[in-house]
This record gives C-alpha cells, structure tokens and sequence, in this order.
C-alpha cells in the first residue's frame, strides 16, 4: 500500500542519490517519457520543450495522484472529458471560464504537487525565435539540416534526459512519449525515425520505443510537462518583463521539488544540432555546404 509518507520518504531518498526507484535499476527495465511543447506559433516569442522521465511505478503514481487530487476538480471540457491545459486553467478561459483565480490556481498546485512527488527528472529546452532566426540569416541552409525551433528543442531534451541517467550510472531504456498535433510533428517524426534506425544513436539515447500520442484523460502524464513548458516560458516573459508585475510561485516549486535540467539554445546551438544531424545521417541538404557558427 502507498502512503503519503511512504511516497515522501521515497521522494527525498531519490533526490538526495539521484536514483531511480529499485525497479529501474534493471537494465532492461523501461522508464517513460513524456513530452510537450509550447510557442511554436509564428506569433510566440520563443518555443519550449519540456519533458518528464518516470520510473514504471512513478508513471504510475502520477495516474494515481492526478485522479485522486487533480481530476476531480477539472471542469468537463464541451466533450464531457476532464482535461488539463495550463494556458486555458490558468487564463481562466473555455470550461475554466466559471471558476475563480484561486481555484484555477488550485488546480495548478495540485498538478505540482503530484509531480514533483513522483517524476524521476524533468528537462525543459527553449530558444528564442530572434536567435534562431539569427542562425538560419548567417547559414540559410541550418534550416534543413537542424529542423525547426521545435526539433533543435525537442533532440536536446532527449540528449540531456539521456546524458543525466548516464551520469547518474543508471540503467534502464526510455519509451518516449510526444504530444501529437504539433506543427513540426512530420519533420520531427521524420528525424526520430532515422534516430531509431541508428544502432549507435538508440544506445546513446537509451531508445525502446516512441509514439506521438494525443492529450486525454487516458495519458495523463501528458499533462506534466504542458505545466512545466508552460510555467517555464511565462517565468522568462515576467523577468524580461517587471512591468507586468506577475510573480508566480510554480516553477520553483517544480524545480525544487525535483530534479531538472533546464537549457536555453542560442545560434550558436543551431549550428552545432545541424552538424551533429548530417554528421548521423538525420538530415541533409542540397548543394555545397556552408555553415557559420
């Protein structure tokens, strides 16, 4: 039987030797990922990739704590389901409309809560559309070769969720999970599939397997890393702008509460994805090549 207090003491045990619970220290032993994106609209100021990693009983009590703690206060969607955004919980807009601020807010540290008491590892990648725009303008060909602003964020996430477990000395292969209908979904789909044909990138990303899977009540887990994408890109608009006078309490919680690897690219960065993408076969370009970094 899980207790609160059992699932606390398990809690701070794994932050303080960043391991994953016993059942993931088999090596061949699957630990689940799941992704979300926000900003991939022409008009957002930046794209963010967030992502958590959960052992196989974590995944587990995340469903269990969501249900108990989370889902219940969801209004039902026009469709009947009870769904989590963040933008529209907290903006207070479609079945949000009818419930005060602190109930939204509410509903946002509920989902905290059972976050940070069962993910093993968050990660969350933002770049900025100036500076990859900065990139494409220096090296017009970086666009083939390094994808989108939503694919250079999306393979960090998955090489810094992978190079954590390697420097935790931790065993076990990753099911990724994508929130399917993203704009760059075809060409993200299209990269991952030459990842998974590269015997040596499946070993260095600890690859078993990957779906794009679209947000329900079902997946649950889905709706972890939209709080995290989302708390993360509100943070930087705050700081870049003190007017607005909004200081939220989220993201702190979320990254204290557990561990996280948080990274922003620069055109710098693209640069670098789109020499690592030729050099493995994951995307080519017509012509002669010519990069500046």
């Amino acid at each position: 039987m899980v207790t609160e207090r059992s699932v606390e003491d398990s809690r701070k045990a794994r932050r303080r030797t960043g391991s994953l619970p016993k059942e993931a220290a088999d090596e061949k032993c699957v630990v689940f990922a799941y992704f979300d994106e926000t900003g991939t609209h022409d008009s957002a100021p930046e794209t963010v990739v967030a992502g958590y990693l959960f052992s196989k009983d974590g995944a587990k009590l995340f469903r269990r704590f969501f249900l108990d703690s989370v889902s219940p206060l969801l209004p039902p969607d026009k469709h009947g389901r009870r769904m989590y955004h963040t933008t529209t919980c907290v903006g207070g807009f479609d079945q949000f409309s009818a419930l005060s601020q602190p109930q939204r807010e509410h509903i946002v540290d509920s989902m905290a809560e059972a976050i940070i008491r069962s993910v093993t590892l968050g990660v969350v990648v933002g770049i900025e559309k100036s500076e990859y725009q900065k990139a494409i303008a220096q090296s017009p060909q970086l666009r083939e070769l390094a994808g989108d602003e939503y694919s250079v964020c999306l393979l960090r996430c998955i090489e810094n969720m992978a190079g954590w477990l390697d420097h935790k000395e931790l065993d076990g292969r990753i099911e990724y999970v994508f929130e399917a209908g993203c704009n760059s979904q075809t060409e993200a789909n299209a990269i991952i599939g030459k990842i998974v044909a590269s015997s040596e990138l499946k070993r260095r990303y600890r690859w078993h397997d990957y779906s794009f899977r679209e947000k329900s009540p079902e997946i649950p887990q889905l709706f972890a890393p939209d709080l995290l994408a989302w708390e993360w890109q509100r943070a930087r608009v705050n700081a870049h702008n003190p007017k607005r006078g909004e200081w939220r309490l989220t993201l702190q919680k979320l990254t204290h509460g557990a561990p996280h690897v948080p990274q922003y690219q620069t055109a710098t960065s693209v640069g670098i994805r789109a020499l690592v993408n030729l050099c493995y076969g994951l995307t080519r370009t017509k012509g002669p090549l010519h990069i500046s970094v």
